[in-house]
């Protein structure tokens, strides 16, 4: 296991871009190491040319990004301004997909799910019935249906292009805080706040099992599968209405720091890890490796076939991280205090973390509450200012 603390985040003004196109054409940098004050520069441009306060050096400045290198500790960060930005949400944007057909969909603290275009961030249909914030939503595979989940203790499935809602799954005693689709969409499974994880038939609209119940809420899952995981067999036999479960196992991440793993079918808990703080975010880095945020700023990578061992940590902030993305070979990370910010992830887990960082900027100190790609060149960043930020980073993830 490696860990790493002694590296500063480097941040910059959340509308640089704006600023150094403005009359004073100047931002403010800062650096700034966990459990100590943040110090302060400025970046200017005069006469067509831009400079840095001492402590800090311009590497690059192309308008939309800039690259910046702490001098001391050698850390670079690339900041990127967004494409665009969509105000969809009146108030908090609570999740955010996309689809690689050019739809979105998000969710908001006041039970509304928008689908809207991801080119002009045209809303095409409000989908309403959800009462109160809604904590998940996602886009089945065929990108036409859609999943939400919620304080009302329901998940609700939608047709997108008609705007009804033919299925409620209702079963849950708390409120429905992730849900993650078993392949094409037969089944899904949800987590809730009253600690089960339950497995559903969508098309008969029935709770096929209760696949565990845990001793606190459930804030985050995720579903793998990999052959070097031995699982155990199945005690009984399956519903033929249970498609594409064998060989899966569930991740879920609770409130009081618990990491578990469930064999899916045999309904069986394969593994249990205690962390320090509680679990916000859950991410699969690979079928083998699960990326977890933590509340207190903490972000681990753990092994899921190797007994949950951990791999590396990563503590360079105590800002509770709110959302992670594993893109290309980045893992973003979103935090509560604004802060987007890209580690490399490195082959070998005995290396030292890279110094080179992404960081996504815009977000005025508003908690990054998700992060979702259209798996091609372009990154959306839901905040709770109700805004939908697009990056374009393809090319800039490839140059780091």
């Amino acid at each position: 296991m490696t860990a790493n603390g002694n590296l500063p985040v480097i941040n910059i003004r959340c509308d640089w871009d704006a600023c150094l196109r403005g009359r004073d054409k100047e931002a403010w940098i800062s650096y700034k190491y966990r459990d100590q004050l943040s110090v302060t520069g400025k970046l200017e441009l005069r006469d067509g040319q831009i400079s840095c306060s001492e402590g800090f050096t311009l590497m690059s400045y192309t308008g939309k990004s800039v690259t910046i290198k702490h001098t001391d500790s050698g850390t670079v960060t690339t900041f990127v301004a967004p494409l665009t930005s969509f105000p969809l949400h009146t108030k908090s944007c609570t999740r955010v997909s996309v689809t690689p057909g050019g739809l979105g969909l998000s969710s908001g603290s006041q039970g509304e799910l928008q689908v809207w275009e991801v080119q002009r961030g045209v809303i095409r249909r409000t989908l309403e019935g959800h009462v109160g914030e809604i904590y998940q939503c996602r886009w089945f595979p065929s990108g036409v249906v859609v999943l939400g989940g919620g304080a009302d203790w329901r998940t609700r499935v939608w047709c997108a292009q008609t705007g009804k809602c033919p299925v409620t799954l209702v079963g849950h005693t708390a409120p429905v805080t992730d849900m993650v689709i078993v392949e094409r969409g037969r089944n899904v499974i949800t987590a809730s706040k009253d600690g089960s994880a339950r497995l559903w038939d969508v098309g008969e609209s029935k709770c096929l099992a209760v696949l565990c119940e845990l001793t606190s809420s459930i804030i985050a899952c995720a579903i793998t599968s990999s052959n070097q995981l031995e699982l155990p067999p199945n005690e009984e036999v399956l519903s033929d209405r249970e498609i594409g479960t064998p060989g899966k196992v569930l991740a879920l991440g609770c409130e009081d720091g618990t990491l578990a793993l469930v064999a899916i079918a045999a309904r069986a808990e394969l593994g249990k890890k205690i962390l320090p703080s509680s679990v916000s975010a859950l991410s699969l880095v690979s079928n083998e490796c699960l990326a977890v945020g933590l509340e207190n700023g903490q972000i681990y990578l753990i092994s899921i076939v190797r007994q949950l061992e951990t791999l590396r940590v990563i503590h360079e902030s105590n800002s509770p991280v709110r959302a992670l993305l594993v893109y290309r070979d980045l893992l973003l990370v979103g935090q509560t205090d604004g802060v987007c910010i890209g580690y490399r992830l490195s082959s070998s887990n005995k290396d030292p973390i890279s110094p080179v960082r992404l960081q996504l900027t815009g977000s005025d100190f508003e908690p990054i509450n998700d992060l979702t790609s259209d798996g091609q060149d372009h990154i959306y960043v839901g905040a709770r200012d109700g805004c939908i930020r697009k990056y374009q980073v393809g090319d800039i993830v490839e140059r780091l």
